[in-house]
């Protein structure tokens, strides 16, 4: 097999690997005045609105300065881009099998632990349940205001689409026809 033949197999194994996971950016502001503002990596779905499988979160609450919101809970990972039906937390300490108190935040359209809630404060996080914040632990507390959320897909180029087009520009550079020297 000659080289130019070899290349263009390679070049077309490599667009058939799959790349996942898309970065989305995200914010809501509550009515007191501070706000969640991050990132979250996830799958968008067909619909183009509900991002599933959320990892990588990188969020910050504007009332706490320096501290990261990094941890995302496997019952609580549906992001709705426009906020209906969004069931979305992350909070600043994994869990680790117990019962304890992790400051984070809560979006929760519709369900369990509050129909249509935007949380601020320390949860009691565990491997299979989450407890909403209550009495002092609560920093803010409101019915999701639409009209304050906002999410979109960060355009990003993905390293396997970097490496598919570097590769086909290298195999139409070997496919042009050479001029005599």
């Amino acid at each position: 097999m000659s080289i130019r033949a070899r290349f263009l197999f390679w070049t077309l194994m490599f667009s058939a690997l799959p790349v996942f996971g898309d970065q989305f950016s995200f914010s809501y502001n509550f009515a007191m005045g501070h706000s969640i503002l991050g990132t979250v990596e996830g799958d968008l779905q067909p619909d183009q609105n509900t991002v599933l499988h959320l990892h990588n979160l990188v969020a910050t609450y504007s009332a706490e300065a320096g501290m990261s919101l990094t941890f995302t809970t496997s019952f609580f990972d549906v992001l709705k881009l426009n906020a209906v039906g969004i069931q979305f937390a992350g909070f600043e300490n994994s869990t680790n099998g117990s019962l304890h108190s992790d400051f984070g935040f809560l979006f929760v359209d519709d369900g369990f632990p509050c129909p249509n809630c935007a949380t601020v404060g320390n949860f009691d996080v565990g491997s299979s349940q989450i407890s909403a914040p209550f009495g002092t632990s609560v920093r803010e507390a409101e019915a999701i205001n639409r009209s304050e959320w906002s999410a979109a897909l960060v355009a990003v180029p993905e390293p396997g689409g970097m490496l598919l087009m570097s590769i086909s520009l290298g195999a139409i550079g070997l496919l042009l026809p050479r001029r005599p020297v």
